[in-house]
């Protein structure tokens, strides 16, 4: 599937708050497996989240950041980490929320920011890469910045069935509307209004 702009600031607003639970790399096949927990209207009274995968493929680099300290210490200790520890280090930081609403493409402004202090850096120089993923973690005491690079994706549930992106991105915007709206429905993630 060809990406476009419009495409990727949609998925922009399905990532933003959703909790990042798991990555998975396959270097043999070059696909790698985002799992994430996004916010959704459900239509019941309950919060509910989603559990969202993120097929990326094929992925031509994938660089990490692990540092020893908070994001914005530029002296704490970078970490080594292989690319088979990369989903542990994931889950240890126990599903934590990304936001921003800017993931995608974003690799050139995050690079700059913590691409000298790799802590893993795994290119694929025979595939493009015409996109990229930005992701990170916070903890109390380290951080995760991580990038990958990709042609292209696909988005599956939790039954691993393809999401159609215009009907995942208008759930998102629905959600995302409700919640600015103070529906009751999009109380108990932890978040709140400005």
């Amino acid at each position: 599937m060809k990406l476009h702009e419009a495409t990727l600031s949609g998925l922009d607003v399905v990532l933003n708050e959703a909790d990042f639970v798991g990555l998975a790399f396959d270097p043999v096949s070059k696909v790698a497996t985002v799992t994430l927990m996004t916010p959704c209207l459900a239509g019941t009274t309950a919060p509910r989240q989603r559990e969202l995968q993120l097929l990326l493929h094929p992925v031509t680099r994938l660089a990490a950041s692990l540092r020893d300290g908070h994001f914005a210490d530029a002296t704490a200790a970078v970490l080594p980490v292989t690319v088979e520890q990369l989903p542990a280090v994931v889950r240890s930081f126990g599903g934590q929320p990304v936001y921003g609403f800017s993931f995608f493409d974003q690799h050139d402004a995050e690079m700059a920011k913590w691409g000298d202090r790799l802590s893993l850096d795994r290119r694929d120089e025979s595939c493009a890469g015409a996109h990229s993923l930005t992701l990170f973690q916070e903890g109390l005491d380290r951080h995760l910045d991580l990038c990958l690079w990709f042609d292209d994706l696909e988005v599956l549930d939790e039954r691993g069935m393809r999401l159609h992106l215009d009907d995942l991105v208008a759930d998102a915007r629905a959600w995302w509307q409700a919640f600015r709206a103070g529906d009751h429905r999009t109380t108990g993630l932890g978040l709140f209004p400005l």
